[in-house]
């Protein structure tokens, strides 16, 4: 069965099944502890997030890529929520499958740009102050991890094997060392927040995690609030974040921050067959 994107939620197709077999409406009222009113798909690009209808509540259902990615996004929302943080509460976790609760707002991206600088400004911080106890299981660099194996890969298509790896090898060293692990969120765009009476929420959360590499995530964000052409406009977000929270390795490993982020967008043009364009930015690497 193949599930189409669509440009807004539409009703899931009948016998639809997760990744690893299981079929959606079944394990939904497994885990929601009664029977599906509704299930809608919000996205699906291998992966499916969903809208769910439950004995009179709403949910937000992701699919996350492994089994060990959504149990770190679980602790990660779990963490973060209990310092009061912009999440939403995490409800249950099945294998790969995360259940959340759903969460209704003004869409972030429809707010004046000025003020979407302030809310993704607002959830960052928040994020990067949720304390990580010493002793929890952690992830090294997951989304750059994520990067490079996609890379490996959609790459050859438009470069060699042997590039490929020397591109990998040459990043890889040139990561800082891993130090104590934090809260990371590659995914924190205007699109996944919304505002509430309580403030901002950040309602895609498929790929937060504790792990390693918040500052990727913070150039990466300026990214998605001023498009990647706009480098004045990038450094303003970040040197925003850095006047609450100074992190260096923010800029003394800017060049690898940059290269991960040429590379994601070298794979998305990929992933739309924009060949010849994505040639031209994998080969800056």
């Amino acid at each position: 069965m193949r599930l189409f994107r669509s440009t807004g939620p539409r009703a899931l197709p009948a016998g639809a099944r997760f990744s690893d077999g299981r079929e959606v409406r079944s394990l939904l009222a497994d885990v929601l502890g009664g029977p599906v009113a509704d299930v809608r798909v919000l996205n699906h690009h291998g992966l499916l997030s969903l809208r769910v209808d439950s004995a009179g509540h709403r949910y937000k259902v992701s699919e996350c890529e492994s089994e060990t990615r959504a149990a770190l996004a679980a602790s990660a929302l779990e963490l973060v929520a209990a310092a009061s943080g912009p999440v939403p509460r995490g409800v249950a976790r099945s294998r790969a499958v995360l259940v959340t609760e759903w969460v209704e707002g003004r869409a972030c991206c429809e707010e004046p740009l000025a003020a979407q600088v302030q809310w993704l400004l607002q959830c960052q911080l928040a994020l990067a102050n949720a304390s990580v106890p010493p002793d929890i299981e952690a992830g090294g660099y997951l989304h750059l991890e994520s990067l490079a194996s996609r890379f490996r890969h959609c790459g050859r298509l438009v470069l060699s094997g042997r590039r490929i790896e020397a591109v990998l090898g040459r990043l890889w060293e040139q990561l800082p060392p891993l130090a104590a692990p934090h809260i990371i969120h590659p995914d924190l765009t205007p699109a996944n927040v919304v505002l509430t009476d309580n403030g901002p929420v950040v309602i895609d959360n498929e790929a937060i995690a504790v792990a390693r590499g918040r500052e990727f995530d913070i150039w990466n964000t300026g990214e998605a609030l001023r498009g990647r052409r706009d480098l004045a406009g990038i450094e303003s977000y970040v040197r925003a974040f850095s006047a609450y929270q100074p992190l260096p390795s923010l800029y003394e490993y800017r060049n690898v921050w940059d290269a991960f982020r040429l590379m994601r967008q070298g794979l998305k043009a990929l992933e739309k067959r924009r060949l010849v364009k994505a040639a031209r930015m994998l080969r800056r690497l």
